[in-house]
């Protein structure tokens, strides 16, 4: 397996014919995701929404172009999170499984950490949760009860981590390796075990990209915020709404936002084709979006599985499959009785 500084700059170069429509791809998904919270209630449910049923579906079309398919139109990812959306939604709810330990132990670590602070008694849980803002903020008291809950609380976002990095690689798997008859935990449980190992090797490989590009968004937003801050005091407006400051921010930050996003998917993705030659023998640099990933998934990428490059697939290349290379077969050489034959 390379450095990752190896693969992050593979990717950026093999990215480089379709990085327009690549980084178009990752805003407008973002952007949608940002403009349906701006409606009222639903909003925020309405934006997790678009990212279980579309988030595969944006990386599968980024991917896609990625590898060279370049007739994916910006748009398709809907066509991608549709078509990929039963088995996805089906590994989430083994996923939420997997993760409902570390849920059980950050609930319960939370009570505790909020009753020990307050001094509250567990008899009182009821009369407690009543008027849970007003005794938080009026003092804290940290007693073994919430130390304990904090400790509990920390654990389990620890394990709650842990166990998402174990199954990150599963849209990847999903997207290049989607045998028809293949169940989402099988897909779940093979991205598990082609990441066995190398779960450092991926954090490593997405954290420059992650922090320099956050570094960038934040300066970024608060330029923009500074600069809409005075415009709004020029023209007299005690605040700016929220619906101008959406729209300003998605013009102007989230394009950056985009770039970051597209660039941790194409990494993680040649990440993913290293990975899979590394232990698998198998690799296409070209996608299959209807099946495997390999037109030969048992051995190397081969465009004549039975052997060699080879107009000949039982042997090696050789104008004449009957013998040797023989320009006149009534003459001179002779492959078949060997020997010259004048």
């Amino acid at each position: 397996m390379r450095a990752g500084s190896e693969i992050r700059r593979t990717a950026k170069e093999t990215a480089r014919p379709n990085i327009k429509k690549i980084v178009l791809i990752g805003f407008i998904f973002l952007a949608i995701g940002e403009l349906l919270k701006l409606i009222p209630k639903v909003g925020d449910f309405l934006n997790s929404l678009l990212t279980g049923i579309f988030g595969v579906g944006t990386i599968a079309s980024i991917v896609y172009l990625y590898k060279g398919k370049s007739d994916e139109g910006v748009f398709d990812f809907f066509k991608r999170g549709i078509e990929f959306f039963t088995k996805t939604f089906c590994a989430g709810l083994w996923l939420l499984l997997k993760l409902l330990p570390s849920i059980l132990i950050m609930t319960v670590g939370s009570i505790m950490m909020i009753l020990g602070i307050s001094g509250v008694s567990t008899d009182a849980i009821n009369a407690y949760l009543k008027t849970y803002n007003t005794v938080y903020l009026n003092g804290a008291n940290f007693g073994p009860v919430s130390i304990i809950g904090i400790l509990l609380l920390v654990i389990g976002v620890i394990l709650m981590i842990w166990i998402s990095l174990k199954y990150s690689l599963f849209s990847y798997e999903l997207i290049n390796n989607n045998a028809p008859n293949k169940r989402s935990r099988d897909i779940l449980n093979d991205a598990k075990e082609l990441l066995r190992g190398n779960i450092g090797r991926y954090v490593c490989l997405l954290i420059p990209i992650t922090l320099l590009w956050a570094i960038i968004i934040v300066v970024v937003a608060i330029v923009v915020g500074i600069i809409m801050g005075i415009v709004a005091g020029i023209l007299g407006f005690r605040e700016v709404s929220k619906i101008v400051s959406t729209i300003v921010t998605i013009i102007f930050v989230y394009p950056f936002v985009g770039y970051m996003y597209s660039r941790t998917i194409t990494a993680t993705q040649q990440f993913y084709d290293e990975l899979v030659a590394e232990k698998r023998g198998g690799y296409n640099p070209n996608p299959n979006p209807n099946g495997g990933y390999a037109p030969n998934p048992n051995a190397g990428y081969n465009p004549n599985p039975n052997g060699g490059y080879a107009p000949n697939p039982n042997g090696g290349y050789n104008p004449n499959p009957n013998g040797g290379y023989n320009p006149n077969p009534n003459n001179g050489y002779n492959p078949n009785n060997g020997g010259y034959n004048g």
